[in-house]
């Protein structure tokens, strides 16, 4: 567990050093720094609940990103929150199958999660292209 903290530690600190401070830098929209900063902590914390996509409504509106992407990560964090919670609250007997039933669609709801977040993050990345383009011309 230990190592599965220390690896999730690194790896926000790698992303926001190599990913979240050169994009935000560049663009003078704080939106693009503050929006990709948030993704990195979803992505490497274990925040595994619907209320955290409400984090990122503010910047689908600001930078104009695709509602189904929304969409689909408030479906995407239900189904988290559903699979979860029985597998926490209920004591399962070690031969029952709908335990297994339910890890497996957490482990396929959490890569898909990621999924969604990296194509918000590809989103945000854009949104920055496009704005730094605009600074330019």
């Amino acid at each position: 567990m230990l190592a599965v903290g220390a690896m999730s530690v690194i790896g926000l600190f790698a992303t926001y050093l190599f990913g979240v401070l050169p994009q935000g830098r560049r663009v003078r929209d704080p939106a693009v720094g503050a929006g990709l900063a948030v993704v990195a902590v979803l992505l490497w914390s274990r925040l595994f609940s619907p209320q955290y996509t409400l984090w990122m409504l503010p910047f689908f509106v600001l930078l104009g990103l695709p509602r189904r992407l929304f969409v689909a990560l408030s479906l995407v964090d239900v189904l988290v929150f559903l699979t979860i919670y029985p597998l926490t609250l209920i004591r399962w007997a070690p031969e029952d199958p709908g335990a297994v039933v339910l890890l497996g669609v957490l482990g396929g709801a959490v890569a898909l999660r990621h999924l969604v977040l990296i194509a918000v993050w590809l989103r945000i990345s854009r949104a920055a292209s496009a704005a730094r383009e605009e600074a330019t011309a």
